[in-house]
């Protein structure tokens, strides 16, 4: 690469941050959020900890070797637009 943003600097990628905040978009955006969150409070919880419990019951119940498993035939691609 003979151009660089800021030669002698390293960079990262911001991605992840990005990632986060699209979960974390989807998951206020979801009509059960409401609900998420009243749980979380009767549990005196943190809602991913509520949502991770969730998952793991599903996994469970599913009989998936993994999480991962659980979703390995869905496909999204959230297209989300910022409202103007």
């Amino acid at each position: 690469m003979a151009r660089l943003s800021f030669p002698g600097w390293w960079m990262n990628e911001g991605g992840q941050s990005s990632t986060g905040q699209l979960i974390d978009f989807m998951i206020k955006t979801h009509p059960a959020y409401p609900q998420l969150q009243q749980l979380a409070k009767e549990q005196d919880r943190n809602m991913f900890d509520v949502l991770g419990d969730k998952l793991e019951e599903m996994r469970v119940a599913r009989g998936c070797e993994t999480l991962t498993h659980l979703t390995r035939d869905l496909h999204l691609y959230p297209d989300v637009r910022p409202q103007l």
